[in-house]
């Protein structure tokens, strides 16, 4: 038998991270969408979302105590949201653009390292190709190109 005290504490805690998740599932699915017009969204974002996500599950979680039909519809629609963003995780992870299409220069910030400001999904393969689009075509501060420069010449490629 369970304590009814412990009950709404634990369901809270429980809607807090599953609404985390499913603001953050949203955004992946957003992310993969946004592909097409050459966007990636940048780990910043993804942070906030979780952040939002896990502010918004606690009040949630209340005032959906007692509606039982209202809370299944939310619970499957947030499974769903979030296996589908499961699988925009793995294609955003295994799917970059070549080096030489429109979209190439995206990847160009992921190339440097991590961070806030760039996405948190893995770079391509670096090629002199992909290193000549990032410093032609992608907008660095002035330390971000010199530490391009660096890779550059670290590559053996040539300058661009």
């Amino acid at each position: 038998m369970q304590n009814t005290a412990i009950e709404p504490e634990l369901r809270r805690k429980r809607t807090r991270y599953a609404s985390a998740a499913t603001l953050v599932s949203m955004l992946l699915i957003l992310d993969l969408v946004a592909d097409l017009l050459c966007i990636r969204v940048p780990l910043l974002l993804y942070l906030i979302a979780g952040a939002i996500g896990f502010g918004l599950g606690g009040p949630l979680a209340t005032w959906v105590h007692g509606r039982r039909w209202f809370w299944r519809v939310v619970r499957w629609g947030a499974i769903g949201v979030m296996g589908l963003g499961l699988l925009c995780a793995g294609a955003l992870t295994a799917n970059y653009p070549a080096s030489n299409s429109k979209c190439g220069w995206r990847s160009c910030g992921r190339v440097l390292g991590p961070g806030l400001l760039v996405s948190p999904f893995p770079a391509p393969p670096i090629t002199c190709q992909l290193l000549s689009v990032c410093a032609n075509e992608y907008p660095h501060s002035r330390a971000g190109y010199q530490e391009l420069l660096k890779i550059i010449k670290n590559q053996g490629c040539p300058p661009p």
